[in-house]
């Protein structure tokens, strides 16, 4: 027969095993991006699209660059607080050839979504997710999700959540050092 006190000291192991078990897999791609793991993945689609503000975006453009390519939407929490670190290291390493693409994945409401990039000072390129462009890159099954392509053009980085700002700089100066 198992005591009160055996049975406290289980359900206090699987409890932390439960939350170890929780932090590890929800750290786990930023932990890679600090230690240079991912590899070569598929091809950029090809895309031809605008900006929100009417400037064009196409596959021919980016490649030659390093890209992330998140997908994002104004009502999703996570989304709302990387996306002043996205800002930061844009803002920081655009002249050295890294590129954001904002997809807003909403189908409503484009010009509280253009209020809320206004307020937040975010200057990086957006564009609205339509199904076809969405479905494209594989399609979105939970927010947000971050894609960080090389300068060929081909997914180095797959990150399901927050892209840490940490693990992003890890990532994108990786990547900008490779020829």
């Amino acid at each position: 027969m198992v005591s009160t006190r055996q049975r406290k000291k289980l359900f206090t192991i699987a409890g932390w095993t439960l939350a170890i078990g929780f932090l590890a897999y929800r750290s786990a791609p930023q932990l890679a991006g600090h230690f240079g793991a991912g590899s070569v993945g598929t091809a950029m689609p090809a895309l031809s699209t605008t900006t929100i503000t009417g400037a064009p975006v196409n596959r021919a453009d980016l490649i030659g660059k390093v890209v992330l390519v998140n997908f994002w939407a104004s009502w999703c929490g996570p989304c709302r607080v990387e996306m002043p670190a996205f800002q930061r290291v844009y803002a920081e390493r655009k002249d050295s050839g890294f590129v954001i693409l904002g997809v807003w994945t909403q189908d409503a409401d484009v010009f509280g979504m253009r209020e809320q990039l206004r307020m937040e000072a975010i200057t990086y390129p957006i564009v609205v997710g339509t199904p076809e462009l969405v479905d494209s890159f594989g399609g979105v099954n939970g927010l947000p999700i971050s894609l960080l392509f090389d300068r060929t053009g081909h997914v180095r980085k797959r990150v399901f959540g927050i892209f840490s700002e940490s693990a992003m700089r890890a990532e994108v100066d990786a990547l900008l050092r490779e020829r």
